[in-house]
């Protein structure tokens, strides 16, 4: 019988939201594995692919000659270019050992794309890398502008971009409930049964007191 294709998790937050400890609960589940930041790199192959829908769908809708300078563009596939672009991004970035039927990673970037492009590529993850399922984790903006670097920023700057991604959050998993689930780290902090939900979705056994081992557990940045 073949190998079942690997299938992915994406962790999407901001800074200090205990997505550290969310990612370590993640891993305790066998043939996980769910990679730390990447500085957001993958929302340049999504720009990327974008264009390259844009030099297709608006300069490449005829056959130009080679002298004309949209030579080419007719000849772009932005599904199969995003495809593979998806597939360096596994390979290089989240590197899967050998045995993993889940991959995946957590970013605290996604919302630096901006309310115009977050939709966009959110979807181009699902697209590209199957079965993908998003988790959204989420903390109070008060809390945040008390821990690590959010001190350094003024409190209406913070309640203003926390605000903003929940919003993008809560707005995309209204328009595909199917691909996301919510987590609150006020109530997973204080509660291991609170991440049961998250189990439930990815269809996956729940252990409270593995669980509760995995959250519990020091963080090497010193906490979130």
């Amino acid at each position: 019988m073949a190998d079942k294709p690997m299938k992915f998790v994406v962790i999407v937050t901001y800074g200090r939201s205990g997505s550290t400890a969310l990612q370590g609960v993640l891993q305790t589940i066998p043939g996980y594995h769910i990679s730390g930041e990447n500085y957001n790199c993958l929302s340049a192959l999504y720009h990327s692919v974008r264009l390259a829908a844009v030099a297709r769908f608006e300069h490449g809708k005829n056959d130009h000659a080679s002298i004309d300078p949209w030579f080419g563009a007719d000849k772009i596939d932005p599904d199969s270019y995003g495809a593979k672009l998806a597939q360096v991004f596994i390979d290089e970035i989240i590197q899967p050992p050998a045995g993993t039927r889940v991959a995946g990673f957590k970013e605290i970037r996604f919302h630096e794309v901006g309310e115009d492009y977050f939709e966009g590529f959110l979807n181009f993850i699902h697209q590209h890398f199957a079965g993908c399922k998003f988790v959204f984790n989420t903390r109070g903006w008060r809390e945040l502008a008390r821990s690590g670097w959010w001190k350094n920023q003024r409190p209406e700057r913070i309640e203003e971009i926390i605000r903003s991604a929940d919003t993008l959050y809560s707005e995309y998993l209204e328009k595909y409930p199917d691909r996301g689930v919510l987590l609150r780290h006020e109530e997973t902090r204080s509660d291991p049964m609170a991440f049961k939900p998250l189990f439930d979705f990815l269809e996956e056994p729940f252990d409270a007191d593995v669980v509760s081992a995995a959250a519990s557990r020091r963080l090497g940045h010193s906490g979130e």
